[in-house]
């Protein structure tokens, strides 16, 4: 009996000692269709010095624009200087995304302002000496060129940049017209109270200009026609009358709009000396 139970014992022993089969290798039982997806690409991060260098333009930032209120008309944009007058080619967008041109004759500093000028027409080189004078009569001088006929909402732009120029005082606001653009001068002044006085010369629409003159008064007004331009002169003679006593109106025997000023020599040193008594 103990044999049999040591033979049992022993045979259990030498089974236990053989190895196991080997497990056959699994087989996939589907495979991947997609592609692999490729490595994240490593974005560089630049900071703006690597991206702009130190040339800071007027698009990246403008520390005047960027102290104006939301909506705000921004100052002329300064795009070169023209020749040895003083002044300096500007640009500016009307509501309507017009862009209109026109030179700017800058006096006075952020610490010293100076009165502000604005001078409309069609065409600058109209104006002749008129905007060089005034600059060195000490006034900041904007002309502007209108290339088509104007709207009362464009001179609302063209005052209000004025007078987020750093050299103008908004204090001391004048316009200047001539012809149609001098209608416009005065039915825009009569609207926004930011103009404090006018110059008008061969002004034309004589029933809208006394529409909108109990809305103008009692600012001053300067008025210039040509006795031979019947329209004009009746209109500037209406106003006149129809005026306030700060309302001065100059007489010429002959002329018309800018041409008023290439006739008198003398019509410039009129007009600079009676802007100065409008601010006293």
């Amino acid at each position: 009996m103990k044999r049999a139970i040591y033979i049992l014992t022993f045979a259990l022993i030498i089974s236990a000692c053989n190895a196991l089969p080997q497990a056959p290798d699994p087989t996939a039982t589907r495979r991947f269709t997609a592609e692999t997806l490729a490595p994240t690409e490593v974005i560089q991060i630049q900071n703006s010095q690597e991206l702009y260098g130190n040339d800071i333009t007027d698009g990246q930032s403008n520390p005047t624009a960027a102290a104006l209120p939301v909506d705000a008309a921004l100052p002329p944009l300064q795009s070169g200087s023209i020749g040895d007058t003083g002044a300096q080619a500007i640009q500016m967008f009307l509501e309507d995304g017009t862009a209109v041109s026109g030179n700017l004759y800058e006096n006075g500093s952020t610490d010293a302002r100076t009165a502000g000028i604005l001078i409309v027409g069609h065409e600058v080189e109209a104006w002749g000496s008129l905007p060089s004078d005034l600059f060195n009569a000490g006034y900041t001088v904007l002309v502007v060129n209108m290339p088509g006929l104007m709207r009362a909402e464009d001179m609302q732009v063209l005052l209000t940049s004025l007078s987020e120029n750093g050299s103008v005082d908004p204090a001391r606001i004048a316009a200047i017209g001539a012809e149609d653009s001098a209608d416009m001068v005065i039915l825009g002044c009569a609207i926004y109270e930011i103009c404090d006085a006018v110059v008008m010369l061969s002004p034309q629409s004589r029933s809208a200009i006394l529409n909108v003159l109990p809305n103008f008064n009692p600012r001053p007004m300067f008025i210039a026609a040509g006795q031979n331009d019947a329209e004009s002169y009746a209109t500037a003679s209406s106003i006149a009358t129809s005026f306030s006593p700060a309302s001065r109106l100059v007489e010429q025997s002959t002329g018309s709009g800018t041409g008023l000023l290439t006739l008198n020599s003398e019509l410039s040193v009129m007009i600079i000396d009676w802007l100065s008594t409008v601010w006293v």
